[in-house]
């Protein structure tokens, strides 16, 4: 019975940890950097041109293909949920935890991450509604299939662009647009949060087992 203590123990440092045991973490992170380059007029003064940008937003890489029949399409439907995701240009930070990444192969290979659930000040009577990340190919080229990537190499694309959508009363749209100048794909770590959790559990685990 000795033997099954130490498995024991590894099975709750898992299970702190939101990993399975066996399983395999496919929660992916996306980080980019980048720079405003559209404002329209009336958003001045709250994002200007050459305003910094940057964000993070995590995907889940099991998640399936909703036209799984389609090699030139992909809809994965809530990649994108149960994550906070967070986008700032210069002063300004948008969230959302939820949202879909869909693709397109062809003449132009697109992929793009949309998140919902929005939250960010409005800005002269208008409402945040999307957060939008996309990159583009011209060449078509950028992907082999439509599976979901986890890595992205900026040369490939010739468009890399991060956009806030608002939205007024009157149904009228303004984008405000930043342009990508890095981006990387990376598995994120434990939060300090769970591992705090970890070290906190871990000694009464300990006088468990030596009560036994």
């Amino acid at each position: 019975m000795r033997a099954t203590a130490p498995i024991r123990l590894g099975i709750l440092v898992a299970v702190l940890l939101g990993v399975a045991p066996g399983a395999h973490a496919t929660l992916m992170k996306i980080t980019f950097t980048g720079s405003v380059t559209g404002v329209p007029t009336a958003f001045l003064g709250t994002f200007n041109p050459t305003d910094p940008a940057s964000g993070t937003i995590f995907f889940e890489s099991s998640t399936q293909d909703n036209l799984p029949g389609d090699p030139n399409s992909a809809v994965y439907d809530g990649a994108l949920n149960g994550v906070t995701h967070t986008v700032q240009f210069g002063g300004y930070t948008a969230t959302g935890d939820m949202g879909s990444i869909t693709m397109s192969l062809g003449a132009f290979d697109i992929w793009t991450a949309f998140v919902g659930n929005v939250s960010g000040a409005g800005v002269v009577g208008f409402t945040l509604v999307d957060v939008i990340l996309a990159l583009e190919d011209n060449t078509g080229s950028a992907f082999p299939d439509d599976s979901l990537p986890t890595s992205f190499d900026l040369n490939d694309f010739s468009l890399e662009q991060a956009r806030l959508v608002f939205q007024d009363a009157g149904m009228n749209f303004a984008t405000v647009t930043a342009t990508l100048t890095s981006i990387s794909v990376s598995v994120p770590e434990p939060s300090s949060g769970l591992l705090l959790l970890v070290a906190l559990a871990l000694p009464a685990a300990l006088r468990s087992r030596r009560a036994r």
